[in-house]
């Protein structure tokens, strides 16, 4: 929203909104913010997932979201309102086109949009298709595999979010959830 009001020239959004299985079932448009913001309203019913917090959160999805850490990254976004303090998000990604560009994923995307919505205490680990020595230079810590990850931790708590790209996660708030 920042970045689009830097914007000198007029801005008109028009989206579509559509449901888990791909259907449209409606359509906004208008300015920006305030579009975007109905549309998103619009998707809650088949999008919005609330669970508690956890000590892990284990995300993954298809391709091409899992395609490379900058893609990816994402998913560590949708995870990052349900995460327990000094957490960990496990992300399953194939990243076959490797982490990069490093210092745009590193910076850009975990430094100022990931690091802040995340607890301070947290850790990101990448399980994927890549070598510790290639995911080394990134935000993440390697893992070979989701029970390596998990037995390094040991949590108390653990979310599960498949296709977690498509997820509007939020946190519950009533302790029947647990």
């Amino acid at each position: 929203e920042e970045a689009v009001a830097m914007l000198p020239s007029r801005r008109f959004l028009l989206n579509i909104v559509l449901d888990n299985r791909g259907t449209c079932r409606s359509a906004v448009a208008g300015d920006i913010e305030a579009a975007f913001r109905v549309g998103a309203r619009q998707c809650e019913p088949w999008y919005r997932v609330e669970a508690p917090r956890a000590d892990v959160v284990i995300v993954s999805d298809e391709l091409p979201v899992t395609a490379s850490l900058y893609q990816a990254s994402k998913l560590v976004a949708t995870a990052a309102p349900l995460l327990s303090d000094g957490g960990a998000v496990i992300v399953a990604a194939e990243c076959r086109d490797g982490v990069g560009p490093v210092d745009t994923v590193n910076r850009g995307i975990y430094e100022i949009g990931l690091a802040p919505r995340l607890p301070a205490n947290h850790e990101v680990v990448l399980v994927s298709d890549l070598t510790a020595e290639q995911v080394a230079p990134s935000y993440c810590r390697w893992a070979p595999t989701i029970e390596a990850a998990l037995a390094e931790r040991r949590p108390d708590t653990i979310t599960i979010l498949p296709r977690a790209g498509a997820l509007l996660a939020h946190a519950a708030t009533d302790r029947a959830h647990k």
